[in-house]
């Protein structure tokens, strides 16, 4: 990930945590996991044991509900996908030391928009250098070095001389 921001996500390549009593490993449709660590983990991934992402994700949350404690989360797969599961982990209760996320796939990020608060997606680029028009409010957006993983998205303000 670029930059050195402290609020900025930075992601590792998974590997499987020697400390958790269970591993559930969730993927978005393009991801690949040929980790054989992983070979004992139980696999979940969008277009294979799940239809669709809305699916996987409402499956994910009644997995996380009944989960015990020691159980381990791995995501991969494209930005929107990795904090869309970690909402989903952090709304059951699970900690961040529980949850590892790997960033591969769509080249798109989440943005929020500060003037209407809508949240839509902008193609990769480098940070600052990328624009995208509000879906809320049409204003045209720069994409800023923070984020939100509340959220889940970077923040998206105005151009300058844009509309205010």
């Amino acid at each position: 990930m670029e930059g050195t921001s402290r609020s900025l996500p930075l992601y590792a390549p998974l590997a499987l945590d020697p400390t958790g009593r269970e591993h559930l490993a969730v993927l978005d449709a393009a991801a690949v996991l040929d980790d054989p660590a992983f070979g004992s983990a139980e696999v979940w991934q969008v277009g294979r044991s799940h239809p669709g992402t809305a699916e996987l994700l409402a499956a994910l949350g009644d997995r996380l509900a009944t989960a015990s404690v020691g159980l381990r989360l791995y995501a991969l797969g494209s930005e929107d996908f990795l904090w869309s599961v970690m909402a989903a982990a952090h709304a059951a209760g699970l900690g961040r030391d529980e949850v590892r996320l790997a960033c591969t796939g769509d080249p798109a990020r989440r943005i929020r928009c500060v003037h209407c608060q809508h949240i839509g997606v902008a193609p990769l680029g480098r940070l600052d250098d990328t624009t995208v028009t509000c879906g809320g409010c049409g204003r045209r957006l720069t994409l800023r070095p923070h984020f939100s993983p509340r959220l889940g998205a970077y923040l998206g303000v105005a151009e300058p001389g844009g509309t205010p």
